[in-house]
């Protein structure tokens, strides 16, 4: 009797242990700070672009994104995939948000708000090591 009930007992953690463990691929992401620094300029708002084309691992995919912000005093956090190739653009900028750029830029004369050439342009891909990310402007020529 005693054989049997230990039976009852262990059959269960023998069945248990054979269930597949979820082995499905997936993406981590972490919160990237990226502060902004430049020397030269009192100016506190800049225009970041962020591009990246997306990573796939297996059947999981990170899309292709592209978005801008407009950043305060030089410093934001970003979501970032790990493994995935990103592209960051900044330039000057004299508003202080987007819906006041796309507002600003709907009462311009065309062709007043043509983007200059970014004051940098930054590419990395993200890794899991990768807290903090710091972007010197060079000085005007």
């Amino acid at each position: 009797m005693e054989k049997s009930l230990a039976f009852l007992f262990i059959l269960p953690l023998m069945l248990a242990a054979c269930i597949p463990k979820n082995n499905s691929p997936s993406l981590s992401t972490e919160r990237l700070t990226v502060s902004i620094q430049e020397k030269s300029s009192t100016l506190e708002s800049y225009l970041v672009e962020i591009l990246t084309n997306g990573i796939q691992n297996g059947h999981v995919a990170s899309l292709p994104q592209a978005m801008s912000i407009i950043v305060k005093k030089g410093q934001f956090e970003l979501d970032v995939t790990i493994g995935a190739a990103y592209t960051l653009k900044i330039y000057r900028t004299d508003y202080d948000s987007i819906e006041g750029m796309y507002k600003g830029l709907k009462e311009e004369p065309a062709g007043a708000g043509e983007p200059e050439d970014p004051l940098i342009t930054y590419s990395f891909t993200a890794e899991e090591e990768m807290k903090s990310l710091k972007l010197n402007i060079p000085p005007k020529d």
